[in-house]
């Protein structure tokens, strides 16, 4: 057959010899690598770039209202360092900065504005005026190092170092020297290397020591150097060697801090910025879920809770992780994707089965020992990386619905719902129900829907009586000490009566007994009470659910009844299930034909061969 001439066009634009048109990355040499033995144990320095790098990147830039909600979140979630402006690009910067500044309260102490400029010392003074009066203040100014960007720029690396030094000279006279500035700031200074991670070593190396002794950093007020990786074109251990030997190479490393601030062309960002920590980087800087020029700036809050759910804690707060999420989303027009770590929809989702049913026995195994006083073990349940209710996300939301869930789903909402704990076979029963209901609408469910399948599959009463009966005259449940006897009239549905009246040695045949029922010659009927639960919640239709079976022949079907009274629970469950199961084998009386025929109509969703129309019952998914 003819290729497809759509995927056909696409191919040919691909080169047969992408060596032709690319290359490798230079691997630098690092004959004494540490870093792959070292291990984490404390967090970064974090800088947020969220309002600088994250809002270049926009297709709408922030409002200065925007930014100023943006600012606060950063400050509530913990960060310390935030670059907040390119003051000299704009009076829209310039002026927001002054506004952070002249408010009072609104930068907390211990908070560092950031500035960013280019090495010109005009973009230099405007930034410096922008950051006056910050009890704390810190100007990142950035020239290109690596050779391609020079080519383009038309730089050569002597009049970039010369740049580089004037300019630092020239901030160092307006900022520390100062004594009216100095006075009432305390002022740092950040040199960003432009495309470091694609420069030549001793180059980097060079400007870094000139700049050095232009600035004259000391132990107790070091220089930051920012290492950039502008795109990321090598893998993430490449960037650890390019860290070490270069820390490794500094004349004084103890007057540095080395930040790092990785991108993710590649996709490995977070890889990136692990090891770069690993091999010496002091600080990280990158944005709130990966916002950023191309495919973003690492995404902090990954990094975060990494080493949050290794034990290490980030000095962060997302405690309201999906809150922060909604306000990112409000405020940038972004959307985070659904499988973003942690903070995606699907994140810290289930929809396997055999996922979700190890899931469910950790969670009843911590839960089970949180009982029993004991304290809190080890987070080890596999498939979550972390635990959800540390992050604000309640524990209802990780299990979804869908075709491919089993019975641990079904088994989870039941018991996240009414605190009921269905033995294994109503599990099966239930379970391959409720995959059914999801093959034939094509579509995951809800929660409501798994529960509404449940009181229109097993229980007594309507849909909307939630499995109790509407009415209730004089049900009496006796034991004499031989014999069990029921007694009484009950309501299963408005206007129909039902009237019960038996005995038997135990009470579910004596439940059983009360329907009155004409069976078949050659019916075998057995009704048992297979299990009763006091709930560990009362949701006002009573304490005690009961769980039955009545089997005709080889075919067992299950109801269950909640009430205050366990006996009265126990008979109605009883009555639940045999409404069902004798009405297929049973000439019923004319008192039981009315419920016999509207239980039915009400079961066809309880049936392993409905048609797909009948699930028009069930209401549509709310989006």
């Amino acid at each position: 057959s003819a290729p497809n001439s759509t995927l056909s066009n696409i191919f040919t634009k691909m080169l047969s010899q992408p060596q032709q048109q690319y290359t490798g990355f230079q691997q630098i040499k690092n004959p004494n690598r540490q870093w792959p033995d070292n291990v984490m144990t404390k967090p970064p320095v974090w800088l947020s770039t969220d309002l600088r790098d994250g809002n270049q990147s926009l297709t709408n830039p922030l409002t200065a209202e925007q930014k100023w909600e943006y600012f606060q979140m950063l400050v509530e979630i913990g960060y310390k360092e935030i670059e907040v402006s390119f003051p000299a690009a704009s009076k829209v910067e310039f002026d927001f900065t002054r506004r952070l500044i002249d408010t009072p309260g609104v930068v907390p102490d211990g908070v560092c504005l950031r500035g960013l400029a280019p090495t010109r010392e005009d973009f230099l003074r405007r930034t410096v005026d922008a950051l006056q009066g910050a009890k704390t203040a810190s100007v990142c100014t950035y020239i290109c190092v690596s050779d391609k960007q020079l080519k383009y720029q038309g730089f050569s690396r002597e009049k970039a170092v010369d740049q580089a030094v004037k300019s630092v000279k020239y901030l160092r006279s307006i900022t520390k020297d100062d004594p009216v500035s100095s006075a009432r700031t305390h002022w740092s200074m950040a040199f960003g290397l432009e495309s470091y991670n694609e420069a030549e070593h001793a180059f980097a190396l060079h400007i870094t020591e000139a700049v050095m002794r232009a600035w004259e950093p000391t132990v107790e007020e070091p220089m930051t150097v920012v290492l950039a990786t502008s795109t990321e074109v090598a893998t993430p251990n490449v960037f650890a060697d390019q860290i070490e030997v270069f820390r490794a190479s500094l004349s004084a490393p103890e007057k540095i801090r080395i930040s790092i601030h990785p991108h993710n062309d590649r996709g490995t960002g977070v890889a990136s910025a692990e090891l770069g920590i690993l091999a010496g980087a002091d600080m990280v800087e990158g944005c709130l879920f990966g916002n950023g020029e191309r495919s973003g700036n690492v995404d902090l809050v990954t990094l975060a809770l990494n080493l949050y759910s290794r034990g290490i804690h980030p000095d962060l707060d997302f405690s309201d992780l999906y809150y922060i999420r909604r306000q990112y989303e409000k405020l940038t027009g972004l959307v985070v994707g659904p499988r973003t770590p942690y903070a995606g929809e699907f994140a810290l989702q289930a929809f396997s089965g055999s996922h979700q049913n190890i899931i469910r026995k950790g969670i009843a195994w911590r839960r089970e020992a949180a009982e029993k006083g004991q304290p809190a073990p080890i987070w080890d349940i596999p498939y979550l990386p972390i635990d959800p209710e540390d992050l604000g996300i309640p524990l209802d939301q990780i299990i979804r619905v869908n075709s491919q869930s089993g019975k641990a789903a079904a088994t989870w909402i039941l018991h996240r719902r009414w605190g009921l704990d269905i033995p294994t076979e109503m599990q099966v029963d239930f379970g391959r129900r409720v995959q059914i209901m999801c093959e034939a609408l094509a579509r995951e469910i809800t929660h409501e829907e798994v529960m509404d399948l449940f009181v229109a599959t097993y229980a007594l009463g309507t849909e909307q009586d939630n499995g109790s009966v509407s009415q209730l005259d004089d049900l009496s449940i006796a034991n004499d000490g031989t014999l069990h006897s029921v007694h009484g009239v009950i309501y299963p549905a408005n206007g129909l009566i039902l009237n019960l009246h038996g005995s038997a040695n135990d009470l579910a045949t004596a439940a059983l007994q009360s329907l009155k029922v004409d069976l078949k010659e050659d019916a075998v009927v057995d009704a048992k009470i297979q299990w009763t639960q006091q709930l560990a919640t009362n949701f006002g239709r009573g304490r005690y659910c009961a769980l039955a079976t009545c089997t005709v022949g080889k075919q067992a079907v299950w109801g269950y009844f909640i009430d205050d009274r366990r006996e009265k629970a126990q008979v109605l469950a009883v009555i639940s299930a045999a409404l069902v199961s004798l009405s297929r084998h049973a000439r019923p009386q004319a008192t039981l034909l009315s419920p016999c025929a509207v239980r039915l109509t009400r079961d066809l969703l309880s049936t392993l061969a409905f048609e797909p129309s009948a699930i028009s019952a069930i209401r549509p998914l709310q989006k």
